[in-house]
């Protein structure tokens, strides 16, 4: 039964994992039988039906393709919205000339895996919260007492006692800013593990909702798409006038509103009554570019369990600050999502020994022209725009090794976060959430989406900014490309069918067999556009082949037609590079990799001087691929050297190439070690010393 139902989501293009299929299962359980099938009704209106009370719905990706599923021939209207579960799917997309027009659409999942690891010790650290108090509202009978109450006084009345509760309730406060998109699943996961924990009483999720100008912050039940439909609140509601509420801020803190104190000053209202703590989700790094950039750094404890955050002792970090400095600021607790830094809060805010936890204390009263000196914004505005250039220069500056390496490898893909995370597990496993949010707030992407459209944000499409990707694509290894390709492409085909065979088109440029590209289905315009960039880079008939990906993915698709002009391998056995088809010279050119190296110099001897300085820093053990790539290309040098005894040059060449093949696999990159091979068998066949026949065989 289980694999019957495994194999209908696969057909609806789902893949599920083992806690979806539990989830369908135990829906079917509560659903209980259904009718006919014919007498099933679309379950659209209720997807759309607000949730009762305050506690919000959660999204749960299974429970809707549960629905989906269950549904037969459900209807398609464009007048009503579609429930959140179906717009899985990239929104928008960025033409050639910079035009937005719709794009196509993804709806796939990428690979489950967990993006909040180590949940067993998160929650063991969270113990200190495992604590009982006597209820106000539900009691229990004392047997005991009420007998020998009877038995004394002679009047039946029962003797009640306040029955023991849980001691706090959580409020998880999600920052809905869109650099916090990206940690939608962390969140997700967080939630789970608190509602899952058992030591509060109540775990309700609300969004904190900030405006453009960051004067204005507002709540509302829920962080899920049917979520932005409701009504905001006034941020005070959360506060409990009996301080049982720990509320959990979970930010990045790095918008608009965090920099001039708005946030602030709704967390001091909540800390005069309660436990307040921030969730940062970026790493330690880059705390210093958030808000908390402009915060003092202290350490925090609770001299009782549960204290409001005014009512915390605090020690300050630094000696040029006195604490009468910091009258009216508000000392609250930063916590990360690691069992050490949760279990040192968890014992700080209750109470525990003498345990301390790290804080901040924030200016609840600053504003934006007291932090940044009045004239910065207006400097800000009147400064041009910065260059692709800039842009990414500024980026390399203070980006991790790692992002750097992850924005290289997703200059070769349409950009979205299953697509994000598909690169990361096959490519970077190395990498995790914090590279991809120092991508994301590096300045080189924008979103794609239309204005004011409501998306999972799990599914929006993003883009570099416009000239970012070509240089990123000029500074990367072409094997490097075709591989993310490859796996993007693959990915894709065992959830959507083919769109591009990279495989057969690489092999022949010229045949039409691995295009499946159509304007009917619109799914593979950003495959298509990345695909062309990155083919046109090896020139010759590959370029061709991006001009036609190009303009089938523009227009009405035509019948495709083989070219004519067909070259064998073996017809280019004995020619020298001038008599060689267009194709082959630039099979010769195209592998050269290291643009900064070579882009300004106009002779072979400023490129063999470059290239050997490259080799002091290129060894193999560091980089193995672009060492081997950069002796290739030394050995082109060599070649091409018009000075010097010709024999001599060619024999150095052949060196270099021979070295550069230790490294060029054809597992690991095919394409490169076909070129180097080619170069090779013509600097053999161009050796005027030596016996002929040996260096032809």
């Amino acid at each position: 039964m289980i694999s019957k139902l495994i194999a209908a989501l696969r057909n609806l293009q789902f893949e599920p994992t083992d806690e979806d299929v539990a989830d369908m299962l135990w829906l079917a359980l509560q659903i209980g039988p259904s009718g006919p099938p014919e007498e099933i009704k679309p379950l659209e209106s209720d997807v759309e039906k607000p949730p009762q009370g305050d506690k919000p719905l959660l999204k749960d990706d299974a429970v809707l393709q549960a629905q989906q599923l269950a549904s037969i021939n459900p209807p398609q209207t464009t007048s009503t919205p579609k429930p959140a579960s179906s717009n899985l799917y990239l929104t928008s997309y960025q033409g050639r000339q910079g035009k937005r027009i719709s794009s196509g659409t993804l709806p796939f999942r990428s690979p489950g895996t967990t993006a909040l690891p180590g949940t067993l010790d998160l929650g063991r650290a969270l113990r200190s919260f495992m604590r009982r108090v006597p209820s106000r509202s539900r009691f229990t009978l004392d047997e005991e007492e009420t007998a020998e109450y009877i038995a004394e006084q002679g009047i039946w009345m029962p003797i009640l006692n306040p029955a023991p509760e849980h001691w706090l309730e959580v409020a998880l406060v999600v920052d809905e800013s869109r650099s916090m998109d990206i940690w939608r699943q962390t969140i997700a996961e967080l939630q789970l593990l608190l509602e899952r924990h058992g030591a509060f009483r109540d775990v309700r999720t609300w969004g904190l909702v900030t405006y453009a100008d960051g004067r204005n912050v507002r709540v509302r039940p829920g962080i899920d798409i049917t979520a932005k439909k409701r009504p905001t609140r006034d941020p005070n509601e959360l506060i409990d006038p009996r301080g049982r509420r720990l509320i959990l801020v979970a930010s990045d803190c790095v918008s608009r509103a965090w920099h001039k104190g708005t946030i602030s000053e709704v967390l001091a209202n909540w800390g005069r009554s309660g436990p307040v703590a921030i969730v940062q989700l970026l790493p330690r790094r880059l705390w210093t570019r958030s808000a908390l950039g402009d915060a003092v750094k202290v350490r925090l404890r609770s001299s009782s369990p549960g204290l409001p955050n005014m009512r915390l002792d605090y020690d300050l970090s630094s000696y040029w600050i006195d604490k009468e400095d910091l009258k009216g600021w508000l000392p609250i607790p930063i916590v990360t999502l690691e069992p050490r830094s949760l279990a040192e809060w968890a014992r700080a805010i209750t109470g525990v020994g003498n345990a301390w936890t790290e804080g901040y204390a924030l200016n609840a009263q600053k504003t934006e022209e007291s932090m940044s000196g009045g004239k910065v914004k207006q400097n800000q505005e009147a400064a041009p725009p910065l260059s692709a250039e800039e842009r990414l220069k500024r980026f390399r500056a203070t980006a991790s090794p790692m992002a750097r390496t992850l924005t290289g490898l997703l200059s070769a893909a349409p950009i979205s976060l299953p697509v994000v995370r598909l690169i990361q597990q096959t490519m970077l496993p190395a990498s995790n959430q914090g590279h991809v949010a120092e991508i994301f707030l590096g300045g080189l992407l924008e979103q794609l989406s239309k204005e004011g459209e409501v998306i999972d944000p799990y599914y929006i499409e993003y883009d570099f900014v416009n000239g970012i990707r070509e240089l990123l694509l000029n500074s990367m290894p072409m094997s490097e490309a075709i591989q993310v390709l490859k796996e993007v492409s693959a990915f894709v085909e065992r959830r959507l069918g083919q769109f591009l065979d990279f495989r057969v088109l690489l092999e022949d440029p010229t045949s039409a067999e691995g295009i499946g590209i159509s304007t009917d289905d619109p799914r593979s315009r950003p495959f298509a556009s990345v695909a062309a960039k990155v083919l046109r880079r090896l020139g010759g008939k590959y370029a061709s082949l991006a001009e036609r990906i190009e303009k089938m993915s523009s227009e009405p698709q035509e019948q495709l037609t083989q070219p004519s002009a067909e070259v064998s391998p073996m017809a280019n056995v004995g020619k020298t590079p001038e008599m060689l088809p267009e194709s082959s010279n630039k099979i010769e050119t195209s592998i050269e990799q290291v643009p900064s190296f070579s882009a300004s110099l106009t002779t072979a001897q400023q490129k063999l001087a470059a290239y050997q300085e490259a080799l002091h820093i290129l060894t193999p053990e560091a980089a193995p691929l672009e060492y081997a790539i950069t002796q290739h290309n030394l050995g082109n040098a060599y070649r091409d050297l018009p000075t010097g005894d010709r024999a001599s040059n060619l024999a150095q060449a052949i060196r270099c190439y021979q070295e550069a093949l230790r490294f060029l696999t054809p597992e690991a990159a095919p394409l490169d070690y076909a070129r180097t091979q080619i170069n090779l068998g013509n600097a053999y066949r161009d050796l005027p010393t030596g016996d002929r026949v040996s260096n032809l065989f």
